[in-house]
C-alpha cells in the first residue's frame, strides 16, 4: 500500500517545469482505505546537481543518509511523534504511534524528487496529531432550489508540535530539516540552489464531487482527484473545498407530490370508469 501511495505522489508532481530546487509540495491525501498521507515533495533537475558539483549516484547517496542517519529525518520525525504523546500512558503512546507509519522515496523519473511522507491508520490519529484548534474549517451552506453546496474554509492542516516553545506543522519541519542537512553537506552552492522555491498545496481524494478555489486545475489520475494551490505563506494560505448536494427536502416534497398526483390520478381513472359502468347498466 506505501508503495501506491508513493506512486501518486511520483506521477502528481512531473506537471510543473524545474530549475533547481525550484518545487516544494506539501500535500494531503484522503486515501480510500480512510487512512490519511501526509507529504512533502522536493522537485529538482541536473541543474541542481551540477551547482552542488556532485552527480546522481553520490547524490542518492548522500538523501539517503540524510533520512537514515542518526540525525536524519527519519529517526527527527519519530522523536517528535513520540514527545506528542509523551503524557499519555504507554499503552496509549503504544496504540497511537503503531497507527503512523513513515516512508521515504528518492526517485529518478522525469523530474526527480525527493519524497517524504507520514500516513495515519484513520483520521481520528491524524486529528489527534493535528491538534489546532485555530485551524477548526469554517462551514457555510449556498442554497438553491434542488442543491447546496456545503462550503469548507480553512489553512493548510497538518501534524503539528511545539518546538522550542513554537507550535510549527510537519510539513515545514521535514522541509527545513532537510535543507538544513544538505546545507551542512554542500555548503554555500546548496544555498545558492535551493533559494526561493515556489511552494504548492495539494488536497488530494478519491471523491469527484469535491470542487474547490484551487489555482491549478482538477486532474484525475488512478482514480484521485487533485486540487493544487501555489502560495507564498503556507500560514495564510486560505483554502475552499465544497460539495454539492441534493436539497433533500425538495425532492422529497417533489416525491410526494408527484406520487400524489400519480395516486389521484389513478383514483380519477377508476372513478370514471366506475361512472362509464353505472351509466351503461342504466342505459341497460
Amino acid at each position: 500500500m506505501r508503495k501506491k501511495y508513493l506512486a501518486f505522489l511520483m506521477i502528481m508532481v512531473c506537471w510543473v517545469s524545474l530549475c533547481g530546487f525550484q518545487k516544494v509540495e506539501y500535500g494531503i491525501i484522503l486515501n480510500d482505505n480512510t487512512s490519511v498521507t501526509e507529504y512533502v515533495s522536493v522537485s529538482y533537475d541536473a541543474e541542481t546537481l551540477s551547482n552542488l558539483a556532485t552527480n546522481q549516484t553520490d547524490f542518492n547517496a548522500e538523501v539517503q543518509e540524510i533520512w537514515d542517519s542518526q540525525s536524519g529525518i527519519k529517526l527527527y520525525l519519530e522523536s517528535l511523534f513520540r514527545g506528542k504523546v509523551a503524557d499519555l500512558s504507554l499503552a496509549e503512546q503504544t496504540s497511537y504511534l503503531s497507527k503512523v507509519k513513515l516512508s521515504f522515496k528518492h526517485t529518478l523519473a522525469s523530474t526527480n524528487q525527493i519524497v517524504i511522507a507520514i500516513t495515519y491508520d484513520n483520521t481520528t490519529v491524524w486529528n489527534y496529531f493535528c491538534d489546532n484548534l485555530d485551524n477548526i474549517p469554517v462551514i457555510t451552506y449556498n442554497q438553491s432550489f434542488l442543491t447546496y453546496d456545503m462550503i469548507r474554509t480553512s489553512s493548510v492542516k497538518f501534524s503539528q508540535f511545539n518546538i522550542s516553545g513554537q507550535v510549527k506543522n510537519s510539513a515545514e519541519l521535514i522541509y527545513a530539516r532537510l535543507i538544513n542537512l544538505l546545507v551542512l553537506e554542500y555548503g554555500q552552492s546548496a544555498v545558492d540552489s535551493l533559494n526561493s522555491p515556489e511552494y504548492f498545496y495539494s488536497y488530494i481524494t478519491s471523491v469527484s464531487r469535491v470542487h474547490s478555489n484551487a489555482t491549478e486545475p482538477l486532474v484525475s489520475l488512478d482514480g484521485y482527484y487533485y486540487h493544487i494551490w501555489q502560495f507564498d505563506n503556507l500560514e495564510s494560505n486560505e483554502i475552499i473545498i465544497y460539495t454539492t448536494h441534493a436539497n433533500k427536502l425538495v425532492w422529497y416534497m417533489l416525491a410526494l407530490s408527484a406520487t400524489a398526483l400519480f395516486i389521484g390520478a389513478l383514483l380519477l381513472i377508476d372513478k370514471r370508469k366506475k361512472s362509464k359502468k353505472n351509466t351503461i347498466e342504466n342505459i341497460l
